[in-house]
């Protein structure tokens, strides 16, 4: 938090911006705050297609069923309209999270948020 990162950089992102960022992240004191007040900052004007607390009970368990589905506080993925029908047939249970047909599917991306209700070094993270 101490230095900006160069997807930060005075170009992009003047250094007001990232003073103003690094406030609302210290005052973010839970999940809910870091979701709806910073990550909007750090995802910016970006169109890929992203949901939020979505649990992931459609694809195939990855051990014999001790974990529980797993669910993402933030995830990006590609629009269902932009992978073939057949391959969404064949891999739905591998590449599909969710039974939503609108949902991000073939997900790349997954951000879990903390407030400083946890440790101050988790949350740094």
């Amino acid at each position: 938090m101490a230095e900006p990162r160069l997807s930060f950089s005075p170009s992009r992102f003047s250094e007001g911006a990232f003073n103003n960022f690094r406030k609302k992240v210290n005052r973010a004191v839970d999940e809910t705050n870091v979701i709806v007040k910073v990550f909007p900052i750090l995802e910016g004007n970006s169109d890929v297609l992203s949901n939020m607390k979505r649990t992931f009970a459609n694809l195939v368990p990855l051990t014999n069923g001790t974990i529980v589905n797993a669910q993402s506080d933030f995830y990006y993925g590609v629009r269902p309209d932009q992978l073939d029908p057949y391959v969404q047939k064949e891999l739905k249970s591998y590449i599909i999270p969710s039974i939503n047909d609108r949902a991000p599917m073939l997900t790349n991306n997954f951000i879990e948020g903390k407030g400083f209700i946890g440790t101050r070094a988790m949350t740094k993270r």
